[in-house]
């Protein structure tokens, strides 16, 4: 199996290029480094720096190593900066990706696994579990240009070259050796602005205690990077197997408010921090838990590492080892 994976050196990548490994699976990885730390890249892989715009090399390495599946991370992820900088996560995470896709069909590529997002969803009218095919009504940039690959995709799709397309929840965790863990501190996720408050002594904002949510705060639906890797591994089995296109939820299903969470950290002695409440921003969704029952059936899949105080113990030991503060 010759598997092409791009941003294999980022958070989410990484975890699944390790597991690839283990199951005896030497990944190509692509990734122009844009958070300059190549430390998490395995070093059993082989690494290339590039940006999947870069066509012509594509095309060599695809032909070079016979590359029948590729597992696409390569993303801009932070979705406050793409209503900022729209024009930035439109062309890259739409433009050059739909043109990076059709370049792996003309290949040869086969089996195409796909890194989406919940923030297809946007807001719903009902705090309920989302279903695949409930309405696509993303408010975000970000959410759109994933919106639009899964369209594309669909669009190309042949008995030839098929897609299996995963949208993701919120991802936390590390790995419990420290090879691997997110990186980039300048995003505004969760367990950024958690690690900022709890080293840096400052107040952990919560944005919006107005939310139409049971205490007014955002409500999350959280997956560890290790069980998002698993499902990337056995999608693509199962995509090699059936060859039939796939969309589906990646979470647990469990619902916790951020205001909930904060509560169970600060019921642990080693983790203290304050927080308050900010106005709520643009492009935050208020309510986003998956129902994950399409998942479990197809690849037959269960979660592994679902214990919330230990992922996020495991990334902030993990955010302490590579910030070194």
């Amino acid at each position: 199996m010759n598997i092409l994976v791009t941003g294999g050196a980022g958070y989410i990548g990484s975890a699944t290029s390790y597991l690839l490994i283990k199951k005896k699976i030497k990944p190509i990885i692509l990734d122009k480094l844009i958070y300059k730390n190549d430390s998490i890249i395995p070093k059993k892989s082989t690494f290339f720096k590039i940006n999947i715009s870069n066509l012509k090399e594509i095309k060599k390495i695809i032909k070079k190593y016979n590359i029948n599946s590729v597992i696409h991370f390569a993303a801009y992820k932070d979705v406050q900066e793409s209503i900022k900088r729209p024009k930035k996560y439109y062309d890259n995470n739409y433009l050059i990706t739909k043109k990076f896709i059709n370049c792996c069909k003309k290949c040869g590529v086969n089996n195409f696994i796909f890194s989406s997002s919940a923030a297809v969803y946007g807001n719903l009218k009902n705090n309920k579990k989302v279903l695949e095919n409930s309405p696509l009504k993303p408010i975000s940039i970000y959410g759109l240009t994933k919106k639009k690959i899964e369209e594309h995709l669909s669009k190309i799709s042949d008995k030839k070259f098929k897609f299996f397309s995963l949208r993701y929840f919120n991802v936390l965790g590390a790995d419990k050796n420290l090879k691997y863990g997110p990186i980039g501190l300048k995003i505004n996720s969760f367990s950024n602005n958690l690690y900022k408050s709890i080293i840096m002594g400052k107040d952990f904002k919560i944005f919006g205690n107005n939310h139409n949510t049971e205490d007014g705060t955002p409500v999350r639906d959280f997956i560890h990077v290790d069980d998002l890797a698993d499902i990337h591994y056995k999608s693509l089995l199962h995509l090699i197997k059936y060859k039939k296109n796939q969309i589906c939820n990646c979470g647990y299903g469990k619902a916790y408010s951020i205001k909930q969470v904060v509560n169970i950290l600060l019921k642990k002695k080693e983790t203290n921090f304050s927080y308050t409440f900010d106005k709520k921003r643009s492009g935050d969704i208020s309510y986003m838990v998956a129902d994950v029952k399409k998942l479990n059936k197809i690849i037959n899949w269960r979660p592994k590492h679902s214990n919330l105080k230990k992922m996020i113990s495991s990334e902030l030991r993990w955010k302490k080892k590579i910030y070194k503060f």
